[in-house]
């Protein structure tokens, strides 16, 4: 016989009636039923999905937060998943609780946190760039930055900049930072540009006047040096002076530069002066010959030898067109570019070397007196001529001619002292002959040889003015018979 039941070897949920069969030896079978009830008895479980951070939109919350699924199990079944998020979510932690309720109704829970963070930076648009001029201390202070425009989904907290009280020379990058209630931050940059316009100042050394050296400009000037002033600093000085100084005003341009490249420039003239005289050596001194008209005309004076440093532009002298006689003082002046003089003298000497001229009157002819001499001879004028003029006029004639040639110098004399000399001749004649009175006649007896010797004549009486020179007879020797005219001369 057996006992059996038609038990499921496994019992689902609910109520499952489980029949009982007895059978005895002859086969015969008694049922009873069983109840067995399967109640759920065990939560669902449930795990949250992982916790959400999110980034909280433009206006500081979540929308549309994808929480993500949880995962949940039961062994009978889940009937629904529910959560208690909110449509939105606000910034911060939220805290949703899901729950599952399986089939029998039994539930479990879990909770998520979905934490909206504020992760967008708020936005700062710096004010525009500054550009200032330095003052006087080559700084700016008490600089109008302006304000930034700022912006956050969450609302700024704080908007601060790192801007010094005084802003030095150049740029200077101001950031200014805008903080959120998150605590994040933006930042930007404005240049803050201090200016220096302020260009310097420069006061030139005096003007110079300098002597030229002997090659006519200067060198080695000392120009002296420029008062110089600038707000923020000076960086050099220069000038556009040449290494050498020329004749004349040579304006230099002094230019101050700052260290912002700034100039400012101020002339200063240096004058070249020549000073220096020139220099004149005079031709050799002349002699010259008076001319027929007892000058000199068109005379060769000679170039004097000048000098000067900068330069001769002129050279004159005052010589006369024509030279009279005598010593001439010719001053020669040699003017240079500045108009400097120098004098030197040359001394033309016109000497008269011509010597005058002399005509003697015609030669005199006269008897001589009873004293066998002339006197108060009428000798006559010399025609004389002189370029420059006679002085005088002489002769050496006696006060009583001799019988004979008497030859008269004349001496014409000029101013100058040359002479020149002609002869005369006065010829004293003796045109008075002698006188003779003859001895007596002779009578005398002639001789043995009827002739006469040695017959004593006699001498004549003779007289002359200017003296018997011989008297002579022509007596013969031997005087024949009768008469004999013997002729006394």
């Amino acid at each position: 016989a057996s006992v059996t039941n038609d038990a499921p070897a496994t019992f689902p949920l609910g109520e499952t009636t489980v029949t009982w069969i007895v059978t005895d030896n002859a086969g015969l079978t008694a049922t009873c039923t069983q109840t067995v009830t399967v109640n759920d008895t065990t939560p669902p479980t449930i795990t949250c999905p992982t916790d959400v951070v999110i980034s909280a939109d433009a206006s500081c919350i979540a929308t549309s937060v994808a929480l993500g699924a949880p995962t949940t199990a039961d062994n009978c079944g889940v009937a629904s998943v529910t959560n208690d998020a909110p449509a939105t979510f606000p910034l911060g932690e939220t805290t949703v609780t899901w729950i599952v309720t399986d089939n029998t109704g039994l539930t479990a829970t879990c909770t998520q946190t979905v934490t909206v963070n504020d992760t967008t930076p708020p936005t700062i648009t710096c004010p525009t760039d500054v550009v200032i001029s330095a003052d006087a201390s080559c700084i700016a202070t008490s600089v109008a930055l302006g304000a930034p425009t700022t912006a956050d989904n969450c609302g700024v907290a704080s908007v601060t900049n790192d801007a010094p009280a005084t802003f030095p020379l150049g740029e200077t990058t101001v950031t200014w930072t805008v903080t959120d209630n998150a605590g994040l931050t933006a930042t930007c940059t404005q240049t803050v540009t201090v200016n220096d316009t302020m260009p310097p100042t420069i006061t030139c050394p005096t003007n110079l006047v300098i002597s030229t050296d002997t090659s006519c400009e200067a060198t080695s000037v000392a120009l002296g040096t420029p008062t110089t002033v600038d707000n923020c600093g000076v960086a050099s000085v220069t000038n556009d002076a040449p290494a050498t100084f020329p004749l004349g005003e040579t304006t230099v341009t002094w230019t101050v530069t700052d260290n912002t490249g700034l100039t400012a420039t101020c002339t200063q003239t240096v004058t070249v002066n020549d000073t220096t005289p020139p220099t004149i050596t005079c031709p050799a001194d002349v002699v010259i010959s008076a001319d027929a008209s007892c000058v000199v005309t068109s005379v060769t004076l000679g170039a004097p030898t000048t000098a000067d440093n900068c330069g001769v532009a002129s050279v004159t002298n005052d010589a006369p067109a024509t030279f009279p006689l005598g010593e001439t003082t010719v001053t020669w002046i040699v003017t240079d570019n500045a108009g400097l003089t120098a004098t030197c003298t040359q001394t033309v000497t016109v000497n008269d070397t011509t010597p005058p001229t002399i005509t003697c009157p015609t030669d005199v002819v006269i008897s001589a007196d009873a004293s066998c001499i002339a006197t108060s001879v009428a000798l006559g004028a010399p025609t004389t001529a002189d370029n420059c003029g006679v002085a005088s006029v002489t002769n050496d004639a006696p006060a009583t001619f001799p019988l004979g040639e008497t030859t008269v110098t004349w001496i014409v004399t000029d101013n100058t002292g040359l002479t020149a000399t002609c002869t005369q001749t006065v010829t004293v004649n003796d045109t008075t002959p002698p006188t003779i009175t003859c001895p007596t006649d002779v009578v005398i007896s002639a001789d043995a040889s009827c002739i006469a010797t040695s017959v004593a004549l006699g001498a004549p009486t003779t007289a002359d003015n200017c003296g018997v020179a011989s008297v002579t007879n022509d007596a013969p020797a031997t005087f024949p018979l009768g008469e004999t005219t013997v002729t006394w001369t």
